[in-house]
């Protein structure tokens, strides 16, 4: 389909006018949010390649905020998501798998401790010094573990990338090429593409169904997420408040009867989705904060009163976690949040997850905060961090997210 020029350049000017995410992410300003605008289109603008090679799927149908310096560490149980990945049994042992920019990944085999296997499309360029990795086919957009066993990741913002699946977070096939999606999820079986138009896996991501309406007003997808409330649900998150959800693995969408408009706002890449019991939250980057205890009909706003560096919300199974403004943010019910300060206190926290061992292992987070100041650490309790030692890992392209699986014993010997 021909597009000209003219009819990209209107369509640019008119999502940089309408994008929520610019402006709405007070009190600090990130160069690399506010240049995500329209020609990272997701999945199914004319920009972009989407063959799938898929068949569809069959017809079916007032948050607060207090100091709680004295809070302390809780009981195992979940996370974003925990999977069932201790450090040993049988064939297989747990891993972590970071994603980051320029397709970027490495894991680590010893519970966060050292990262290895780092690989990515091209080692030796360097974002933002001359060369745009927001605009990239290597462009981190998101990494799942499915039930099943499998990691699958999504790449390309503006310039399309691609999906790949791994079964050992080091060898990786594309299963979907030609694509820009605004985030990945995984609910049960299935795996959901965020986008305007959505995808849909039921294999791990090695086949993917046709484009289905999202229902979305506008175009841009930031954040695609799952919960299990209210049945399972699928999530994404807009621009301006703009939320959708599907009941049904994705087969068909609906709105929420009423949404703050506040909800999800800077979210595309701080912050995140969360779910505590029958409660969903949704955590944007500039720390307002959405809640729904009725399968995500209507919404709740707060703020947590800073904006958030971490990219995603924790779960511990029995609170959710996030980081911000050198604190960290802790709720047993989605609506109130305690606070704790960090230590060492100059700790920023950017991707996060906690392993099913309890440890919580991120990269430090903010612009620019990569290559010689890229820093890793661990943790037991979200609050007291270790940095590792610089031998530890590679410093290379941003990371964006962790996610935790287990995999064949032979990767990590």
């Amino acid at each position: 389909m021909a597009v000209s020029v003219a009819s990209i350049l209107t369509w640019t000017l008119i999502v940089l006018a309408c994008d929520g995410e610019l402006g709405g992410s007070a009190p600090q300003l990130d160069p690399r949010r506010d240049a995500q605008v329209a020609d990272g289109e997701d999945a199914g603008s004319t920009n972009v390649d989407e063959d799938g090679g898929g068949a569809p799927l069959p017809a079916d149908g007032g948050t607060t905020s207090r100091d709680d310096a004295g809070a302390t560490p809780v009981a195992d149980a979940g996370s974003t998501p925990v999977v069932d990945a201790g450090t040993g049994g049988g064939d297989q042992v747990a891993i972590f798998v970071a994603q980051g920019y320029v397709g970027r990944t490495t894991i680590s085999c010893d519970d966060g401790r050292t990262w290895i296997e780092n690989r990515s499309m091209d080692d030796s360029l360097r974002c933002f010094e001359g060369v745009d990795c927001d605009h990239h086919p290597g462009r981190a957009k998101g990494i799942v573990y499915t039930r099943d066993g499998t990691f699958v990741a999504t790449y390309g913002w503006g310039p399309a990338g691609g999906v790949d699946r791994s079964r050992d977070g080091v060898t990786w096939e594309r299963t979907l090429e030609g694509t820009t999606f605004g985030g990945i999820a995984s609910e049960g079986d299935h795996v959901l593409l965020g986008a305007h138009d959505v995808r849909v896996s039921e294999d791990d991501g090695a086949t993917w169904s046709s484009p289905i309406t999202s229902a979305l007003e506008g175009w841009n997808v930031r954040r695609a997420g799952a919960s299990s409330a209210g049945g399972g649900r699928l999530l994404l998150v807009g621009d301006g408040g703009d939320v959708t959800l599907s009941s049904d693995d994705g087969r068909t969408w609906w709105r929420p009867r009423s949404i703050p408009g506040s909800c999800g706002a800077a979210i595309q890449n701080d912050g995140g989705i969360g779910t505590i019991g029958e409660t969903m939250v949704i955590v944007g980057g500039n720390g307002d904060v959405c809640h729904s205890r009725d399968g995500g009909t209507t919404w709740t706003a707060g703020s947590l009163g800073t904006s958030v560096s971490s990219a995603d919300v924790v779960s511990t199974g029995s609170e959710l976690m996030v980081w911000g403004g050198g604190r960290v943010f802790r709720s047993r019910d989605g609506a109130t949040w305690t606070s704790t300060p960090l230590s060492p206190g100059g700790v920023a926290i950017g991707a996060v997850t906690r392993g099913a061992s309890g440890t919580f292992v991120a990269v430090n987070g903010g612009w620019d905060q990569w290559y010689e100041r890229q820093r890793f650490y661990r943790s037991t309790d979200g609050v007291n961090w270790t940095e590792l030692p610089q031998t530890a890992y590679v410093r290379s392209h941003p990371i964006l997210q962790i996610r935790e699986g287990r995999v064949p014993r032979s990767t990590c010997e």
